[in-house]
């Protein structure tokens, strides 16, 4: 019966050590050692003549998850031109009132996400856009890599120019999910993984001893 309990014992702590072991493998393939996740959206171009293109994140279908760990999900731009990724870029997001009121009048594209391609729709203007530096934007970066926070209140409409303002617009888009605590949680369950692996083939090893056969000294037997 002892043996029996052991055994089962043994099993159970060496299972949950797989699965210990399991989850922190999983961690690092997924997150990796930065804890980062990044899910490119492809390339958006707006026309040639446009100064603008304008996407709803709700649109798109970008669910942001949440997480009981601390993270934050964010959208980053690249420039997808001649020279790509040598082009400063402006991303900003506000809601839909203040940027339409920004690109009323001029010349700009409105972006649709579909079966995992982009396709834009012009909107004819007469104006050249004003500085987006007059704008209140929710969350604006400029740069050749800009990145913003994406917060959990929808819908979001998200704004992409050329930094110089100039026409035409083409970046390529990802979605990056940065959960840094992955790593010490990874570290962590490895650890106990690897303790209770130990223990389970200790308590393997003690429950198969006891099943060998005793020898005659041990029964008591005399020759």
């Amino acid at each position: 019966m002892k043996r029996a309990f052991t055994t089962l014992v043994a099993l159970l702590v060496l299972a949950a050590s797989v699965a210990l072991l399991g989850g922190a493998a999983w961690m690092w393939s997924t997150f990796g050692s930065q804890g980062v996740i990044t899910s490119s959206l492809g390339r958006l171009s707006g026309s040639p003549s446009s100064q603008a293109v304008l996407f709803d994140i709700a649109s798109v279908g970008i669910e942001i998850p949440t997480l009981p760990i601390h993270g934050t999900a964010s959208i980053v731009a690249t420039s997808a031109g001649v020279a790509q990724g040598s082009t400063e870029i402006l991303l900003a997001t506000a809601p839909a009132d203040i940027a339409n009121e920004y690109l009323a009048g001029g010349r700009y594209d409105v972006g649709q996400f579909t079966d995992g391609a982009w396709a834009t729709r012009q909107v004819p203007g007469v104006r050249d856009l004003d500085a987006p530096n007059s704008v209140d934007w929710t969350a604006s970066a400029v740069g050749l890599a800009p990145r913003i926070p994406l917060g959990q209140e929808l819908p979001v409409t998200v704004v992409v120019m050329n930094a110089s303002g100039g026409p035409p617009v083409s970046v390529l888009l990802s979605l990056e999910l940065r959960l840094p605590e992955t790593r010490s949680y990874a570290t962590t369950l490895a650890a106990f993984g690897v303790g209770l692996l130990f223990v389970g083939l200790i308590l393997l090893w003690l429950a198969v001893s006891r099943m060998r056969r005793r020898g005659g000294h041990e029964t008591g037997s005399h020759a």
